[in-house]
């Protein structure tokens, strides 16, 4: 019999690929094919990557937490003589996985690395950019992201604040130095969350993220008071 294994990752376990070999494994009686498959979280990029025959562009970012992590994405090369498309996966960037198993801090944690992964994409000429965002251990609103592409974040007073996202509430003017030659950015998600609300990302995604419920109304007005600025 001819078996097509697909399967996604066990979350925090093992990948698509380990657990296609397990199931595999077990039925060693039959021809099975291994194909994972990803919904813009865990192993997003490789299982586009290596389907479309990309190269791996290693890269080192700054993590969530502030420290230096190792990432990178792929990049897939266009046969008709384009710039090809760049894989960016958050999470690699700005993800759990990235937190290297430090304490989660979802009043720091930051996208800034992932936006330095997309500048560096854009290094390469790429035509297009398919950004992977599930799997972050962030809650900012992006505002990392926005630092790191060229955003400068200003108080009441007018001075320059860097400490984003932890003074989020602080922010009365942003100027608009952010980056816009940047190529096309298609979003690799399976959810059609709205940022704000009962299903919003704080609610339904911030536990995970390290938000506790008596902070979740706190952490809701920093994303409304950074969406109204934006």
């Amino acid at each position: 019999m001819r078996i097509l294994i697909a399967p996604d990752k066990f979350k925090g376990t093992m990948s698509g690929s380990e657990v296609g070999e397990v199931i595999g494994n077990v039925l060693g009686d039959h021809e099975c094919r291994i194909f994972p498959v990803a919904d813009g979280g865990d192993g997003t990029a490789e299982i586009i990557g290596n389907a479309l025959g990309g190269a791996w562009v290693k890269s080192q970012v700054r993590g969530p937490l502030g420290d230096m992590v190792d990432a990178g994405f792929f990049l897939i090369s266009d046969d008709c003589g384009g710039g090809g498309t760049a894989v960016i996966e958050m999470n690699l960037a700005s993800g759990l996985a990235a937190a290297q198993g430090k304490r989660l801090d979802p009043w720091a944690a930051s996208t800034y690395g992932t936006g330095e992964l997309i500048i560096e994409a854009r290094n390469f000429g790429v035509d297009r950019i398919v950004l992977g965002i599930g799997g972050s251990a962030t809650n900012d609103g992006g505002a990392g992201m926005a630092q790191a592409l060229g955003g400068r974040f200003f108080n009441d007073q007018g001075l320059e604040i860097d400490e984003i996202p932890e003074r989020l509430m602080e922010i009365e003017q942003i100027f608009p130095e952010i980056r816009l030659d940047l190529p096309e950015i298609i979003v690799a998600c399976d959810v059609r969350n709205p940022l704000l609300g009962k299903d919003g990302s704080t609610r339904v995604y911030g536990e995970q993220k390290g938000i506790i419920q008596t902070d979740m109304e706190r952490h809701e007005a920093r994303l409304l008071r950074f969406a109204d600025l934006v």
